[in-house]
């Protein structure tokens, strides 16, 4: 049987077309054009180099290309490469000079070396030596209960200030996948990952706990990490705590020198891992869940007050996303769903990736039987034998709803079903969800749930936070499922809310249609807003700038989402926040820049403003609201030949930032907004105000849910002496941040939100003639020298 044979020629192809499809996939997030060029351009020399250093090898190599140039009956293939060559030459050529607007690469070590010492809390630490006490303590003990009491309590504490301070980056799961997560970029680390803490000694997580991001080395870029420096905020005793609760969250050991103590620390892992593999479902409860709901369910737990909104109360067997009809308790599905996928916009993970479903299905009649409002005990239970003192039933024979909402005559998603649900929804919906869906109350009414907690309508246009409801997708099968989803929160409502049901169960008419509550899902599914992104893209504009936000020239402007993160990262912090994104577009001319920023803010947040004031909770006190836009002076960056960036709260003394900020003022006692650029030299410096310099021009508005505040600057930066501003230049890309402060939250000083860094960038002025001359030019060059080849080549032949 003959052998298939790849000859030479065909084996460097599939060599190169191979690493090309590896750099092209194999790296998420995807290479830059500049390596994937870079890279190729290595592999094809190191191909060539490989065919051409034995001569039998070379000259199979090169046999098929001199049989295409030289041969008669090869004409075809031959003028094919002839033609096919150049183009592909100068299509090359056209994409490097091409003007970018690709974000700089950054490069990072994920774990940099630690130094040799540390000096934290008064102290010096070797970290070459360095060992967790925690962990110490317990291994020296010789009466094995008391080691695992000791441990236990540990870890309990451990989890306590985990949940208080760390989770709400790196997840309930431990997995990175925290609340605020997505707004930070890198994305914080995911523990469960076993290339991560299970790699890593416990002295360097102390390290790196205690430091934050402002103690990384260089080389791991500190100005893009948002870690806190915790050992500002914690004390020792909590990091290690912590640290001794990551390892036993996620079942690893963390790598130890000794091989004897390595060993001890593996058996009691295994032994606790086993424990775990068999507990019931109350022990699953009071190890994943009652840290949030709490040990009696009450929604209680040392975690609860960090959150907005709040963990359930199951004490009342109310739920309020479920699929049963009217005001019958919610499915057994629906608690499965629940805990399996989570909830949007909420500290509530999907726990799928680390309970079973046995696992799950266990968990349900323990919520269950927290429940002392009877919800699903059975009519025959006996209130003398059946019930605890507390009056929690003690059987597990509860009732099961069965019945599901039903879903039908659905409404064909089109313009004009959107059109009529507009309607209907304006009729229905606006006094809580406002005339723009944005969530903006009208009705000047506090709303609350059943347990007295103080809860806000949902912002319509952010459909990552439709919980129990947005189906992720542009395909029309998320879709269908998402506007399904939709009519259902409207028919049956969300239970223990304000939010009534729109179809009534009793017989009489329902309060809104079937076919209206189908044709407002529609609607409401057109109102979802997405244009995320990590680049803002200049526009240039002839003539002057806009000068008020409702200039239709703003229209014109590309507009980028970014998300709003709380301020976790410097003592005051805040916990709950409630504005979620901001939008930016950017327009400029010869001489200046304008920036409009657009929030969606349910409350216009002046003092004294009638409806604010209305709605406002009495526990914090008013504020205005307040916006600003940082980015760092000349010299305080760079994108070459890495990229450097300031600390994200106000740089530090190394690397300043300039601060331009707008306040919307107050109406009672009447203040008028009032605008002023800062200079920061870091979070533990105070702002200082350029008092002097009035080249910042701003104004804002707040209409229907949304601020939208103009900011305008010349190009060369402020005025006033020596102020060092960064000067913009088309094709620069520059670092830029955001922050906004929501009066109607209690949100002042460092109590606000705020982005990330991101890029800033004015599209560079383009050589038309350079651009698509070079590439015709060098492209009709290489034809011609193909051609004077072939001519050679077959001339030596005869």
């Amino acid at each position: 049987m003959n052998k298939l044979k790849i000859t030479a020629f065909w084996q460097a192809v599939l060599v190169i077309v191979g690493a090309y499809l590896i750099f092209d996939n194999a790296f998420p997030p995807l290479l830059p054009k500049s390596l994937m060029i870079e890279f190729m351009l290595i592999t094809i020399i190191g191909v060539l180099l490989y065919f051409s250093f034995e001569e039998r090898r070379w000259n199979e190599f090169k046999a098929p290309i001199a049989a295409v140039v030289r041969d008669d009956n090869k004409w075809l293939i031959r003028w094919f490469f002839l033609l096919s060559i150049p183009v592909l030459v100068g299509y090359t050529t056209y994409n490097i000079f091409k003007p970018s607007l690709e974000s700089p690469v950054e490069l990072r070590q994920v774990h940099p070396a630690p130094p040799s010492n540390l000096k934290v809390y008064n102290k010096s630490y070797n970290l070459t030596t360095l060992e967790n006490p925690i962990r110490t303590e317990v291994l020296a003990q010789t009466d094995t209960k008391q080691a695992d009491e000791l441990y236990q309590t540990a870890v309990q504490s451990g989890q306590e200030a985990y949940f208080k301070n760390c989770f709400y980056c790196h997840g309930d799961l431990l997995d990175g996948d925290g609340p605020f997560a997505t707004g930070f970029n890198p994305i914080p680390a995911n523990f469960q990952d076993v290339g991560t803490i299970a790699q890593l000694q416990e002295a360097f997580l102390f390290w790196r706990i205690t430091t934050g991001g402002p103690g990384l080395p260089k080389e791991g870029t500190p100005w893009n990490s948002a870690m806190p420096v915790w050992h500002e905020m914690l004390n020792e005793t909590e990091v290690w705590q912590i640290i001794t609760f990551l390892y036993d969250y996620v079942g690893q050991v963390p790598r130890m020198w000794d091989p004897d103590i390595s060993k001890q620390v593996t058996n009691m892992k295994d032994k606790i891992q086993i424990q775990r593999t068999k507990m019931d479902g109350t022990e699953i409860y009071q190890f994943r869940c009652a840290i949030c709901h709490g040990e009696e369910g009450a929604g209680d737990g040392p975690a609860a007050d960090f959150l907005y909104p709040r963990p359930r109360d199951f004490t009342l067997g109310a739920f309020k996303y479920k699929t049963s009809p009217g005001e019958m308790p919610a499915r057994d599905e629906d608690l499965i769903s629940t805990i399996k996928h989570g909830l949007q916009g909420t500290g509530m993970p999907g726990w799928a990736s680390l309970l079973s479903d046995e696992q799950i299905a266990a968990l349900i009649p323990v919520i269950k039987r927290f429940d002392i409002a009877g919800t699903w005990t059975p009519e025959d239970a006996d209130e003398d034998e059946d019930f605890d003192d507390d009056g929690h039933y003690l059987k597990d024979n509860f009732i099961r709803i069965t019945e599901e909402e039903p879903i039908t005559g659905q409404v064909a998603y089109s313009e004009e079903s959107i059109a009529k649900g507009k309607v209907a929804f304006e009729k229905t919906c606006t006094q809580c969800h406002g005339e723009t869906g944005r969530g903006n109350i009208t009705s000047g009414k506090q709303l609350a749930d059943d347990w007295g907690n103080r809860i806000w309508p949902r912002n319509l246009t952010q459909p990552w936070t439709w919980r129990a409801s947005y189906v992720e997708g542009t395909d029309e099968e998320s879709r269908t499922e998402t506007i399904r989803n939709i009519y259902r929160r409207l028919s049956i409502g969300i239970f223990s809310t304000p939010m009534p049901a729109h179809r009534s169960t009793s017989g009489d008419t329902d309060p809104v249609s079937l076919e209206d509550r189908w044709h407002i899902a529609n609607y409401v599914y057109s109102l979802r807003e997405d244009s995320k992104g990590e680049v803002i893209k200049g526009l240039k504009i002839a003539g002057a700038l806009p000068t008020d936000t409702s200039n239709p020239a703003w229209d014109n402007a590309t507009a980028t989402t970014l998300r709003l993160v709380p301020n976790l990262i410097k003592d005051e912090r805040l916990f709950t926040p409630l504005n979620e994104t901001v939008t930016v577009r950017v327009l400029y001319n010869e001489q200046e820049i304008a920036f409009l920023l657009e929030v969606d803010d349910r409350t216009d947040s002046r003092p004294g403003e009638p409806v604010a004031t209305q709605i406002h909770d009495e526990y914090l006190e008013m504020y205005s609201d307040a916006f600003a836009i940082q980015v760092p002076k000349a010299g305080a960056f760079a994108t070459v030949p890495m990229v450097e960036k300031p600390l994200y709260r106000h740089g530090d003394s190394k690397h300043p930032t300039t601060i331009y900020y707008w306040n919307a003022g107050s109406i009672e006692p009447e203040i008028a907004a009032k605008s002023m650029i800062f200079d920061g030299t870091g979070p533990d410096k105070k702002l200082q105000p350029r008092s002097e310099d009035k080249t910042l021009t701003a104004n804002g508005k707040w209409l229907n849910g949304q601020w939208k505040i103009l900011m305008k600057r010349p190009l060369t930066g402020g005025g006033g002496g020596d102020v060092g501003d960064v000067i913009l230049t088309n094709g620069q890309f520059v670092p830029i941040s955001f922050a906004n402060w929501d009066g109607n939250n209690g949100e002042i000083g460092s109590k606000h939100t705020l982005t990330s860094w991101y890029w800033l960038v004015l599209p560079p002025e383009i050589n038309y003639g350079k651009l698509y001359g070079l590439p015709l030019g060098i492209g009709f060059l290489t034809f011609f020298l193909g051609i004077i080849v072939v001519r050679g080549q077959r001339s030596e032949r005869k």
